[in-house]
C-alpha cells in the first residue's frame, strides 16, 4: 500500500487539472451562450424592423 505522502501530491495534482478543465469548459459554455444571444438579438432586431417596412407599405398601398 502507499504511503499518503506518494499519493496526496498526485491526488491534488489531478484535483488541480479536472478544476482547470471544468472552469474551461464553463467559460467557453458562457462565451459561446453570449454569442448566441447576441445574433439572435440581432436576428430578432432585423424581423421587426422589417415587420414595420412591411406594415407601413401596406398602410401606403390602401391609400392610394
Amino acid at each position: 500500500m502507499k504511503h499518503a505522502s506518494d499519493i496526496f501530491p498526485q491526488a491534488l495534482a489531478e484535483l488541480l487539472a479536472i478544476g482547470d478543465k471544468a472552469r474551461q469548459q464553463r467559460e467557453t459554455r458562457a462565451k459561446d451562450t453570449r454569442q448566441r444571444d447576441t445574433r439572435n438579438a440581432d436576428d430578432r432586431e432585423t424581423i421587426r424592423v422589417k415587420g414595420k417596412e412591411k406594415r407601413a407599405k401596406q398602410a401606403l398601398l390602401q391609400f392610394n
